[in-house]
């Protein structure tokens, strides 16, 4: 498998594994390098789920891309994460 194939790859497996884990139509975002096409072949994968999950759902989510084939970082952010952190701020 080439690098091309394996972004190609772990991009299909994570869309898929957010659709399965997900309720329907919850708005999903890649941001950073990855998302304006500007980072190295084997940047992380920044990716915003813009609703509130229950920490069941987001643990399913990150040891199912832990145990996965997906050898890039996966960075996960709730809205729920980002409004603590603005309150921080």
């Amino acid at each position: 498998m080439n690098r091309q194939q394996l972004v190609e790859q772990s991009e299909s497996y994570l869309r898929d594994l957010l659709r399965v884990n997900l309720p329907p139509q919850t708005p999903v975002h890649l941001f950073g390098s990855r998302a304006r096409r500007d980072g190295a072949w084997n940047a992380d994968f920044d990716i915003w789920i813009d609703a509130e999950l229950g920490s069941a759902t987001l643990n399913r989510i990150l040891d199912a891309i832990e145990e996965s084939f997906v050898s890039f970082r996966v960075d996960l952010v709730t809205t729920s994460q980002l409004s603590t952190l603005a309150k921080i701020t």
